[in-house]
């Protein structure tokens, strides 16, 4: 029986903004985790939102099996590639003092207006390996600024 896995993960901080000032810090940590299986031309899949044991999944998926499911396709092989586009990702505690900077000079330049929203950090990391020689992983991070304005 042929397997494959595939693993997203997403850790995200955001600060959230009113009336120019921080209120809330919020962190998320969530995995999403499916399982594939392959035999005899037939496909069985199983999946989760958490950090579920793959064992758990892999037998979920051999019972989605007996579904019937058709998969005449053959499977990825011998392919092996990682990428991270960013090995350095923004901590909480960065992301804490580059939001507070922004505020500061958003108050003092723009002191007429008072700003809300969100200023964000997400690391992501996806992988996708199997049984036939396939494992792939990309890993990125990225910064976000969404910030509304009010007149005073």
């Amino acid at each position: 029986m042929k397997q494959e896995f595939i693993v997203i993960r997403t850790k995200e901080t955001a600060v959230k903004i009113q009336n120019s000032q921080i209120n809330a810090v919020r962190l998320k940590d969530i995995v999403k985790k499916g399982v594939r299986v392959y035999e005899n031309g037939k496909i069985g899949i199983a999946g989760a939102i958490g950090d579920i044991a793959e064992g758990t999944l892999l037998e979920n998926a051999v019972q989605n099996l007996t579904a019937g499911i058709g998969y005449p396709y053959p499977l990825s092989t011998e392919n092996k590639e990682h990428r991270c586009y960013n090995d350095k990702p923004m901590t909480a505690e960065d992301l804490l003092a580059l939001s507070e900077s922004v505020l500061d000079t958003l108050r003092q330049e723009y002191s007429d207006f008072s700003f809300s929203e969100t200023i964000a950090a997400a690391e992501i990391v996806q992988q996708m390996r199997n049984t036939e020689g396939l494992d792939l992983e990309y890993k990125d991070a990225l910064f976000s600024i969404g910030l509304i304005l009010k007149d005073k």
